[in-house]
């Protein structure tokens, strides 16, 4: 058996990298299975809605003429037939899978710093918090992305510094129960002074997992390649198996950028308030043995 990981600890770039992945492949098992339980059904709605917005660009990508004859009376008429009601139910559905993977993901981490390897962690067990936070989660994703554009609107450094600081809400949100508003202002805490080492971490997760993620977007880069070089359009059950693939494979992907982020969020907590180590000294003379190091 694994022995924990402990999440509150304070670690230096290369640490909260490493652990990372370390983290993501001793738990990947019972965290993948939750996610594809509960993240999954979503993800395929969505890959399946995508997949016909972009069979009919692949449509219109094989038919040039097509394009020049609609162009010629409206400028944005391409753009008008890719957004059909199914394309936007398809966005509007992966907005859904992508809260789902940040509530899972952090339920997960939730529970994993409260009891290690000391029980296993269950797909019922993760699916009670999700359902527990899911309609203020939805609540929180709007004001986060409200603070954001806001900041955008104004100036555009703004909405990037708070893109990045409030990175860490969720997991803020999920372990401390707090309100949407005292979520983004302890967000803001937590990275103030550290945001360069936020965003390091972000760029950086974020283009391995990019990388990563390009073998399932494959299939639908073959297709879309070879829908240009013969000008035809493919069937379109293989243009949905494909967005498919790759919506799914690029959302259990990302799980390992939200990994990533919760682990600074520990990390900065306990820089400020040395929580990880105020609860070894209280568990000093119990049964367990606490150590403040992880076991690499």
């Amino acid at each position: 058996m694994n022995r924990p990981i402990q999440l509150q600890k304070e670690r230096d770039f290369s640490e909260k990298l490493n652990i990372s992945f370390q983290f993501f492949t001793q738990n990947a098992k019972p965290l993948l299975t939750a996610l594809l339980y509960i993240v999954g059904p979503v993800a395929m709605i969505a890959g399946i809605a995508m997949g016909f917005g972009q069979d009919s660009l692949m449509d219109l990508t094989s038919n040039p003429e097509k394009i020049v004859e609609m162009s010629r009376d409206d400028p944005f008429a391409i753009y008008k037939s890719m957004l059909t009601g199914t394309y936007v139910l398809g966005i509007f559905c992966y907005g859904i899978a992508y809260l789902f993977l940040y509530l899972v993901v952090c339920s997960y981490m939730d529970i994993y710093a409260d009891s290690g390897v000391k029980q296993e962690i269950t797909v019922d067990m993760i699916w009670e918090k999700v359902k527990e936070n899911l309609l203020m989660s939805i609540g929180l994703q709007i004001s986060v992305l409200f603070v954001v554009l806001l900041g955008a609107l104004l100036l555009i450094i703004p909405g990037i510094y708070l893109g990045i600081a409030l990175s860490i809400v969720f997991m803020i949100f999920i372990r401390e129960k707090l309100s949407i508003s005292d979520c983004i202002r302890r967000a803001l805490y937590l990275v103030k002074d550290k945001w360069w080492s936020t965003f390091g971490l972000l760029f950086v997760m974020s283009f391995i997992v990019g990388i990563a993620s390009m073998i399932f977007g494959l299939p639908a880069a073959v297709l879309q390649i070879m829908g240009l070089v013969n000008k035809t359009s493919y069937s379109t059950i293989l243009t949905i198996i494909a967005t498919i693939i790759s919506t799914v494979g690029g959302l259990l992907f990302t799980s390992l950028t939200i990994i990533a982020l919760n682990f600074q969020y520990f990390n900065l907590v306990e820089r400020k308030e040395g929580t990880g180590l105020l609860n070894a000294i209280d568990n000093i003379g119990k049964n367990e043995i606490v150590s403040t190091e992880d076991v690499y």
